[in-house]
């Protein structure tokens, strides 16, 4: 037989990702960004960076997405 030992005390970590439960962080900058600002995706996010921008763009806010020399970089454009 399995036994499982029972803990208290042990704080829930918080979560990174996307979701608007106010448990979680959101993954990248969308709501804080004003026209003309920008950030440098991770390198490890790549191609998807134009996915995540897409997505954001359903706010009704504008995304750009460019490859750099640097990187993935998006643009809020409106």
């Amino acid at each position: 037989m399995i036994r499982i030992r029972i803990q208290r005390g042990i704080p829930i970590p918080r979560r990174v990702g996307r979701g608007r439960n106010g448990n979680r962080e959101p993954k990248y900058p969308w709501s804080q960004m004003q026209i003309g600002d920008s950030f440098l995706f991770p390198e490890e996010i790549g191609r998807s960076a134009h996915s995540s921008a897409y997505k954001a763009s359903r706010g009704g806010k504008k995304f750009a997405v460019w490859k750099t020399d640097s990187g993935y970089r998006c643009w809020r454009v409106e």
